[in-house]
């Protein structure tokens, strides 16, 4: 109830605000348009999207991600994301993560081979670890599949809208130009980041999609019943009016939903937080 009482003159801010959005959209453009033609893609994919070798390696004793990244470099491999995963009562440094678009499918004994130069593996390390590839077809069949998914849920989202009110499709096409910049905004500051997609990215740009079609369809809701109740008024006015009735509840779902990806980030481990490894790594094997 906060909000009400505030004199804010909201829809004032919409040239601003529109102005930083599709700041940030140009932006992205700009820099998938780099990667366009510096990768071949517009964003840096993940294994999920380009295949390649996953593994998770066991040893004897603690060793550094240099040891990791040298001998990597030794068969060629200089784009491997390498992060920690120690379980309760290991001491850090004895298991390991290692992502790399090398596909080792079919000749996995130079990647063994490397690894095992590194330090001491006995035959139960040996059963602690795991290798799984990823093959080009089904990289690019789930990569359809996932564009699929997002326009499906596009789609089905703008019939419910235009369902929900009363099949006035106007309102179906401000829910999904909001979700769609919405949608553009994450995906250019991934670009413009440089981070690899992956299956959390698409699982993020879905959440992405779901809240800010459930925030418009409130604040539509809200504007559809102010209508009547301030009959005569400035359009303006009214839906000013709406946003700030609606404010306390758009922010208390998104402190529930920072305080979650705050607790992901200090307690996930490197695996939720999808830096990235591979350019330091790569960096350091060039060095050596």
């Amino acid at each position: 109830m906060f909000f009400r009482r505030l004199n804010w003159n909201v829809v004032g801010w919409f040239r601003t605000v529109s102005a930083i959005s599709y700041a940030i959209i140009f932006a992205g453009l700009l820099f998938m348009g780099y990667h366009w033609v510096k990768d071949g893609s517009p964003l840096r994919l993940g294994l999920s999207f380009t295949g390649g070798t996953d593994l998770t390696i066991k040893y004897s004793k603690p060793v550094t991600k240099d040891a990791l990244a040298a001998a990597l470099a030794k068969i060629g491999v200089t784009d491997a994301r390498i992060n920690t995963l120690s379980k309760p009562g290991e001491p850090l440094g004895e298991r390991w993560t290692i992502e790399t678009q090398h596909d080792f499918g079919n000749n996995s004994a130079p990647l063994n081979a490397a690894l095992d130069s590194v330090g001491p593996r006995t035959d139960k390390d040996r059963e602690a670890s795991a290798i799984s590839t990823v093959g080009p077809s089904l990289s690019q069949e789930y990569l359809l599949n996932a564009i699929k998914a997002l326009v499906i849920a596009i789609a089905i989202q703008f019939l419910y809208v235009a369902f929900r009110f009363g099949w006035n499709l106007i309102f179906g096409w401000v829910c999904v130009v909001a979700l769609v910049r919405d949608s553009l905004m994450m995906i250019g500051i991934y670009a413009v980041a440089g981070r690899r997609v992956d299956d959390a990215f698409l699982a993020a740009v879905l959440t992405v999609i779901g809240y800010s079609i459930m925030d418009t369809i409130v604040i539509l809701d809200r504007i559809r019943e102010n209508v009547k109740l301030m009959d005569g008024k400035p359009f303006d006015t009214i839906v000013n009016t709406s946003i700030l009735q609606t404010m306390t509840r758009s922010v208390n779902t998104l402190a529930t939903v920072v305080i979650t990806l705050v607790a992901l980030l200090a307690f996930g481990g490197a695996s939720l937080q999808n830096r990235s490894e591979e350019r330091r790594v790569g960096k350091e094997c060039r060095s050596r």
